[in-house]
């Protein structure tokens, strides 16, 4: 089966301050059910594709069924795009605006109507 490159827009819950919204220390799972493995996650600043380092600092895959729990310090900004590539096809799937300090979970499933993996947040 192969997987095509997509973005999918996500509706995030907006800050109502006067200035950006900043994560502090925190964390939110990733839970992997799109029926592949996931070799790279990467985040950025909504909208700005300044993707940072892969997430996954010992270089494993991430294996269809499992979750992981990623870490995020003070100076990343709430809303987040995610980036992740698949490790059987480098095929890549993009979530935006994920508002990381609202949701404790992104649940990556696969849509067979669609053919696209979609993120389900909890």
């Amino acid at each position: 089966m192969k997987l095509r490159t997509f973005g999918l827009m996500l509706t995030a819950a907006a800050s109502l301050g006067a200035g950006p919204s900043f994560a502090g220390d925190s964390e939110v799972m990733l839970a992997n059910n799109s029926g592949h493995a996931i070799r790279e996650v990467y985040l950025s600043p909504a909208g700005q594709n300044q993707w940072g380092g892969d997430r996954f600092q010992d270089n494993a895959a991430m294996e269809n069924g499992t979750q992981i729990v990623l870490k995020f310090g003070a100076r990343l900004a709430c809303v987040q795009d995610m980036k992740v590539v698949f490790a059987d096809n480098n095929a890549e799937a993009v979530m935006t605006s994920l508002d990381m300090c609202a949701i404790s979970k992104v649940n990556l499933k696969f849509d067979p109507k669609t053919r696209t993996t979609i993120a389900l947040k909890q």
